[in-house]
């Protein structure tokens, strides 16, 4: 295995142990503003939590993570504000060195030679393609007519083809990481086109899309979404999403689009329709648990069944079964998981306390944006509630249990208040199946789930429900 280093007086290769069997990370950077560096590995597993890898700095500022790798995959690094993202094989190692103050200036790679080469060359395509490095920018798709759009898309995809082609160092790289490139800038590509016509009507306020010039789709011909290789790839696995929600638009009527059974059940049957293999297995999995982070999972109970009767891999397959168990039991009419967490005041609260009333229970983060905008209406509909047996519960997945407490007294945020400490592993978290926040549940005074989708604040219909669950009786 050949070594590819450059000029460096802090470090030899072999004093941080390179490895040819594991594939090692490591990194030397200056100025840390953190005992740890993060690798996280950005595969194609549907976790909550991405698999990650932390690394403690020694004496000289260097760290190193060394793990199990099967396939090619993305990794990002992360320390304190700054992160990028870098390129991982099978038993490579590579090493970084860079400085916080400025480090893109300061950052080179050194450790395996195409390690090296090819996380050297990431870097020189950023710096190269900038704010065009991946999706289009915002002004161009508002700004751009259908066809000087085209023209432009399709020439910025040649420009990034032709930087790999025309690269110093493109004859040594690996094949797998030429695919990865061109899937990458490929699909990247397709994405933007698809998209175009509906973001550029949001971005004008036009209720109807541009008239868009003949063979405008014509590119889709060239796509071909079955290469199991190709998950390697987030710009392949996020048009594999969003080439299905296209063909949904275009075959729903736009009253049905939001009924979630009606969507989701065709999102299932497009994916059957267009997709084999791994890509096939990977998108049902996907729908699954979009599904599930919404409480719907259960609509999608014949999909599921006939998802476990295919050759899917272990990982998605034991995914899916798990998140569909917990699934089951929070249907309406099942009783409602119990849990003990730590109140604001340190106080120690059950759900079996509030029984007698009925709980609006908000699982949400002060980091999450769409459950900061539910804020103002919650306090609406609180007053409302003011004078009846409902607790507005809301369970935190926030990690800095300081900077939540005064989250909540800035924002004069009412309601019961509880901690759960460790975000999405706690057990509460799991045992309410929530992957994603807000995640809503409405429970009955017999500490009876009503519904694992609830209305949120801002949505019409939600008193209704509300004022249906207080006409049950408790028992």
């Amino acid at each position: 295995m050949r070594y590819f280093a450059f000029s460096i007086s802090f470090l030899l290769l072999s004093t941080i142990g390179l490895s040819q069997q594991k594939t090692v990370v490591a990194g030397k950077i200056d100025n840390p503003v953190h005992f740890l560096t993060n690798v996280i590995l950005e595969d194609a597993s549907l976790q909550q939590q991405k698999p990650f890898f932390g690394g403690f700095f020694d004496e000289n500022n260097v760290f190193k993570v060394e793990f199990d790798l099967e396939k090619p995959t993305l990794a990002t690094i992360k320390h304190g504000d700054f992160q990028f993202s870098i390129y991982l094989e099978p038993g490579d190692s590579l090493y970084f060195s860079t400085n916080t103050n400025e480090y893109v200036a300061k950052l080179k790679f050194a450790g395996t030679e195409t390690a090296a080469l090819h996380n050297t060359f990431m870097f020189d395509y950023l710096i190269q393609f900038g704010e065009e490095s991946g999706s289009t920018p915002i002004p161009k798709i508002q700004l751009l007519s259908p066809e000087a759009y085209k023209e432009y898309a399709t020439e910025l995809k040649d420009r990034k083809l032709k930087f790999l082609k025309k690269h110093k160092s493109k004859k040594k790289f690996s094949k797998e990481f030429r695919t990865y490139f061109i899937i990458e800038t490929t699909y990247t590509y397709a994405e933007d086109m698809m998209e175009y016509p509906r973001l550029n009507a949001i971005l004008n306020g036009s209720k109807e899309p541009a008239v868009l010039p003949k063979k405008y789709f014509k590119f889709f011909k060239k796509i071909k979404p079955n290469k199991d290789q190709y998950l390697t790839a987030p710009a392949f696995r996020s048009y594999l999403d969003r080439y299905l929600n296209f063909k949904v638009r275009e075959k729903l009527p736009k009253n049905m689009l939001n009924d979630p059974q009606t969507r989701y059940k065709e999102l299932a049957l497009l994916a059957n329709e267009y997709y084999e293999g791994d890509a096939l297995y990977y998108q049902l999995a996907s729908i699954f648990m979009d599904a599930a982070q919404r409480g719907r999972m259960n609509v999608l109970a014949a999909e599921i069944e006939a998802y476990f009767d295919m050759d899917t891999p272990n990982d998605y397959r034991l995914l899916i079964a798990d998140t569909y168990q917990i699934a089951k039991g929070l249907k309406a009419g099942s009783t409602a998981p119990t849990f003990t967490l730590e109140d604001i005041e340190g106080n120690q609260v059950s759900l079996a306390d509030l029984k007698g009333k009925v709980v609006y229970l908000d699982f949400w983060a002060t980091w999450c944006g769409p459950c900061l905008k539910e804020i103002e209406p919650a306090k609406s509909l609180k007053h409302i509630f003011r004078n009846e047996e409902v607790v507005f519960l809301y369970i935190t997945l926030d990690t800095n249990k300081d900077k939540w407490k005064s989250f909540v007294a800035e924002k004069n945020m009412t309601g019961l208040h509880l901690f759960a400490n460790g975000a999405f592993n706690t057990k509460v978290a799991k045992a309410y199946n929530v992957t994603g926040v807000p995640s809503y549940f409405l429970i009955d005074k017999n500490g009876v789930i009503i519904s694992s989708s609830p209305k949120r604040p801002s949505q019409p219909g939600v008193e209704e429900e509300i004022s249906a669950a207080l006409m049950k009786d408790f028992e």
